[in-house]
């Protein structure tokens, strides 16, 4: 016992010896080294959120008390009815949304300045302005009545299609449930009247977002904001699935079962339509879908079907991209390859107008919100658009056999050819037709310039020879006849004319 004893000391005294001490000692610091200690400034500290972070007050969807949420209720019915008042017509609404636009207006152009907050009388309610943040519900219907008035000015100036505005019109103001498009599809048509240059790309987000949902539509005035996220899918991976067209079994190894199997789930024509609509609208999420590059994979399956159409061998980077096409998938796979090759245009440049895009996709590609042309409608509207928009004119006739309705023509040769030539025959008469238009033009500057030098005299035609050789070419912007200025100086002119008998008198 004495020794185990002693061995027990003997283990403490070495435990203790290897056990770290703490260091008290003064830390060296490096050389030419300064450090200062910086308080709290006042005392407090405040806490910051991140920037991806909205601020509390807008964040906060539900009110503190009952009191407040029977209020906010009866608020954004009052402006929700008002909205649609002045969407009608009703000029004591359009002035109390007049009188709002005015204020903001104010605020924004002065943000140093603290604005007075104005009260507004809306269906005997009593409403704040700092009631109506930037992106709440209430303030939502007063952008939208402003979308609606900008839209009727471009109509006026000849700007923006009629079919268009009610369009975006029975986005903003539903009377249907039934009217109502989904957000992808809405953004969708808006963001081609952005790339059209009818609005701005901003302009085009804003409508976009204004978009009213099925969901504020069924709760109404009981809406605050929308319960999931438009665009959480993206965040769950769960949800997204890469994209790829499932195999069909061979001919060889097939079943002979009388009830052969013809679900949606297997069928290639929906896969195709999935894959073509994300190309032709060059989406990377699209039902449920994951596409890195739409237009790529599209490519690789056309190139495949073309070249063992043609006899080919694949080679191993196309081989997992060959399917046995039907007919009607053949044309499909057609469209959306003339879709791809029109868009990769418009990115290089040789072409110009991006409304002939938005119309061959509307009309192969259909997604609802989207326009459909029939052949002839669609045959008008491409030779209209034609000049100066970069796109050849027997691109027309190719463009022209993919549409629906030819395709029972194009199922057999004869027919085929028989479409072929009658496009064909009207394209080189559009041709001909334009060339005497270019000769007739270039024929009246002709006439004009000798019409013009022949009332100048000697020293007039020497001054115009010299400005021609060393000045500078003057850029003139064409003639705008809907132009706001135009507008101002008729309206002037009118007032002028009621003025003057009432002078006269």
């Amino acid at each position: 016992m004495a020794a185990m004893c002693a061995a027990e000391k003997l283990l403490n005294r070495r435990h203790a010896a290897i056990k770290p001490q703490a260091n008290t000692c003064k830390k060296i610091k490096p050389r030419e080294m300064v450090t200062k200690k910086t308080g709290p400034q006042g005392g407090i500290i405040k806490a910051r959120l991140p920037v991806n972070i909205a601020p509390p007050e807008n964040r906060r969807m539900q009110s503190r008390t009952a009191n407040e949420a029977c209020e906010a209720l009866q608020r954004r019915r009052a402006i929700k009815n008002m909205a649609f008042y002045a969407a009608d017509g009703c000029p004591t609404n359009v002035d109390i949304i007049e009188q709002i636009n005015a204020h903001f207006y104010l605020k924004e152009r002065h943000p140093k300045i603290e604005v007075s907050d104005v009260t507004f009388k809306i269906e005997n309610m009593n409403i704040r302005a700092s009631q109506l943040p930037q992106g709440s519900v209430e303030r939502n219907w007063i952008s939208r009545y402003n979308v609606m008035i900008h839209n009727v000015e471009l109509i006026e100036r000849r700007l923006l299609n009629i079919e268009d505005h009610e369009v975006i019109l029975m986005q903003l103001f539903p009377m249907e449930r039934d009217h109502i498009l989904k957000l992808k599809h809405f953004e969708i048509f808006v963001a081609g009247l952005g790339e059209e240059g009818i609005f701005t790309k901003s302009q085009a987000n804003t409508i976009a977002k204004l978009g009213v949902t099925t969901e504020e539509y069924d709760k109404g005035a009981q809406f605050t904001g929308l319960s999931v996220h438009p665009h959480a899918h993206r965040r769950n991976p769960t949800s997204i699935a890469t994209f790829d067209i499932p195999k069909q079994p061979s001919r060889a190894n097939a079943s002979f079962s009388p009830h052969p199997l013809q679900s949606p789930d297997r069928d290639p024509h929906y896969y195709l339509r999935t894959l073509v609509e994300a190309a032709a609208y060059k989406q990377n999420f699209w039902k449920g879908y994951f596409f890195p590059n739409a237009c790529s994979q599209l490519d690789s399956y056309f190139q495949a079907h073309k070249l063992s159409q043609e006899g080919f061998l694949l080679c191993p980077t196309l081989t997992d991209y060959k399917r046995d096409w039907t007919h009607r998938e053949s044309r499909t796979l057609q469209r959306g390859q003339l879709i791809c090759e029109l868009l990769f245009k418009y990115d290089n440049n040789s072409l110009t107008d991006y409304g002939i895009i938005r119309a061959v996709r509307a009309t192969y590609v259909q997604i609802p919100g989207q326009p459909f042309f029939n052949a002839e409608d669609l045959e008008s509207f491409l030779y209209h658009r034609i000049p100066e928009s970069g796109l050849d004119i027997f691109n027309i006739p190719d463009i022209l056999t993919l549409h629906p309705e030819n395709d029972t023509a194009f199922s057999t040769a004869r027919l085929r050819q028989h479409v072929i030539d009658g496009l064909l025959d009207r394209a080189e008469l559009f041709e001909a037709e334009e060339q005497q238009r270019c000769l007739d033009i270039e024929h009246s500057f002709a006439e004009f310039e000798i019409a013009r030098k022949k009332d100048m005299s000697a020293w007039q035609r020497v001054k115009a020879s010299v400005k021609t050789m060393f000045g500078r070419m003057e850029i003139v912007a064409p003639f705008d006849p809907f132009a706001p200025e135009h507008c101002e100086e008729e309206e002037e002119e009118e007032k002028g004319k009621e003025v003057a008998p009432e002078l006269v008198g």
